[in-house]
Parts: structure tokens; C-alpha cells; sequence
């Protein structure tokens, strides 16, 4: 498991964009799938991951420790290299 995050004075400088294209780069000959866990609330952050073409899998009740729910995404690496350079087109 690895968890990301940016600082809040570093967000909206692309800081998380740059990490995700470059993990997508490294990850896209090594793995077929790639999972993460959001926030429900964070509506932002699912946003921006659907950007990349994560897709809503699921809602996992009491995920966090304060018992909040999270949403499971999913992004197929089959053809992520393809929506990566889609997604730098639209985001940078």
C-alpha cells in the first residue's frame, strides 16, 4: 500500500498531476490494474482521479478511522498510456 498526498500549500501547482503521470509512467509495462481508496466527500480529488480514468468501483463503509466512507476506484493499465497523454493534453 502506499499512500500520497501534497501539502496544502503545494496543492493547484500540478504537484499531483506530475506524481500520477509519472507513476502511471513507470507502472503502465509492470502492472494491469491500479486501486485507490477516496474519501466520498472528496469529490475534487474523485474528479481529478477520473481525469486519469480511474472508474467508481465501490463504496467501503467505516473505511477511516472516524468511520467515513471511501469510495474504491479502479484504473485498467491495459491502454493508460494512451489516456495519460489525453489527460497531459486537457490538464497542463
Amino acid at each position: 500500500m502506499i499512500s500520497i498526498g501534497v501539502l496544502l500549500e503545494y496543492r493547484r501547482r500540478k504537484v499531483a498531476t506530475s506524481l500520477i503521470q509519472e507513476m502511471l509512467s513507470q507502472l503502465n509495462s509492470r502492472i494491469r490494474e491500479l486501486w485507490l481508496e477516496v474519501n466520498t466527500s472528496n469529490e475534487e480529488a474523485v474528479r481529478f482521479y477520473e481525469g486519469f480514468g480511474f472508474t467508481r468501483v465501490m463504496i467501503l463503509e467505516n473505511y477511516y478511522s472516524d468511520g467515513s466512507p471511501a469510495l474504491r476506484m479502479r484504473l485498467a493499465l491495459d491502454s493508460a498510456k494512451e489516456r495519460d497523454t489525453d489527460t497531459r493534453r486537457r490538464i497542463t
